[in-house]
């Protein structure tokens, strides 16, 4: 049997994986130059396939462009929290916005937030308590 040198792969580097960046990149693209929609990408497979590198590589494309990137990853040990994937990427993204030098940036966003949600807003902060930060109590 023969032993592989693993060593010589680049571990910066994605292989095989061309199409799924091109694809990504052009769905980034896409929503900035249409500011009246968004996206939602999911990435799925199996463990080991590659999934976060792949996002790594939207998360350089989205600084360049000055945009904003958020991730959250689905864990095997925590299938008792549903949407903790989505917890962890709203959490991170709300982290970002009350981070943000420009003010009044931030309070478009908390109106926008307190405008769209309204009824819902209570259910959100319990799963995302830096929503309640942002918007107050």
């Amino acid at each position: 049997m023969r032993k592989l040198d693993w060593s010589l792969l680049d571990k910066g580097v994605l292989y095989d994986r061309a199409e799924e960046k091109k694809k990504l990149i052009a769905a980034f693209d896409r929503r900035i130059s249409d500011q009246s929609t968004g996206e939602f990408i999911l990435l799925s497979g199996k463990s080991g396939t590659g999934k976060t590198s792949l996002a790594r590589t939207l998360r350089k494309h989205v600084a360049r462009k000055r945009g904003f990137f958020v991730s959250g990853k689905f864990d095997q040990l925590q299938q008792s929290e549903p949407y903790s994937a989505l917890v962890s990427a709203f959490t991170e993204f709300v982290t970002i916005m009350i981070s943000h030098e420009d003010q009044n940036h931030i309070e478009q966003f908390k109106q926008s937030i307190l405008k769209s949600l309204q009824r819902d807003l209570c259910l959100l902060c319990e799963m995302i308590p830096a929503l309640e930060q942002l918007v107050g109590s």
